[in-house]
Order: structure tokens, then C-alpha cells, then sequence
């Protein structure tokens, strides 16, 4: 599990700083993902129409391609509940960051990781 929060902590921290991650950070995350949560949770018809969703907000620039890909390894690995509770998370402190800052860009997977951990938290009360 310490690995785990160290590859979240080292994604989010990379993409605050130059808004750019390393593939092998994204592969890395993919099998410590894999290992701690013991495999797929996966539905076949969630997992298409968000990824169909996912890749149209790519081709729109409106998010980044690791932000993309760290969403669906967490769809492949996460309950779609916990899923959603980690988007909408990570939307809200987004949100409040753009709010505050007025930037138009943002490190969202800095914001994932921040939604990741408050819902992991919230889980453990």
C-alpha cells in the first residue's frame, strides 16, 4: 500500500510541476493498481461508454492524456462507486482551486490524488 500512495504522491506532484507525467510512473501505477485491489471490477458497458467519453475529451484538449489514462486504470480497478466519489472529489477541490487562482489549466491529477486520498478517508471512518 506504501507503494501505492508513493506513485499517487509522485503523479500528482509531476503534473502539478510541469503538467506532464512519465509513461512508466503510468505503467508502474497500472500494476501496483492490479496488485493491491486484486484484479478487475470491471463493467464492460461503464468501462466503453467512459472510455468513448473519456478519448473525445482528449481530442477536445479539455483534459490531458495521463489524466485519461490514470481514470480508466482506476476504473479498471475501483467500484464504479468508488470511482465516481474520487471524480467528484477531485472536481470539487479543482474547482475551488480554479475559483481561487483564476487559472484556466489545471493539474488534475494533483486534484485526483488529493480526491483519492479524502476518499479513502472517508471510507476508513
Amino acid at each position: 500500500m506504501l507503494f501505492y500512495w508513493m506513485i499517487w504522491i509522485k503523479l500528482g506532484w509531476d503534473d502539478a510541476q510541469s503538467f506532464s507525467v512519465c509513461e512508466i510512473d503510468l505503467w508502474c501505477f497500472l500494476g501496483i493498481s492490479i496488485l493491491i485491489n486484486q484484479g478487475f471490477k470491471i463493467n464492460l458497458i461503464n468501462f466503453s461508454i467512459t472510455l468513448i467519453f473519456l478519448i473525445l475529451l482528449v481530442l477536445r484538449n479539455m483534459i490531458g492524456s495521463a489524466d485519461r489514462d490514470v481514470l480508466m486504470i482506476m476504473l479498471l480497478t475501483h467500484s464504479i462507486h468508488d470511482w465516481l466519489m474520487i471524480v467528484f472529489l477531485s472536481s470539487l477541490l479543482a474547482l475551488i482551486h480554479v475559483i481561487i487562482k483564476k487559472k484556466k489549466v489545471v493539474p488534475f491529477l494533483f486534484f485526483m490524488c488529493l480526491g483519492h486520498f479524502l476518499n479513502f478517508c472517508l471510507k476508513t471512518l
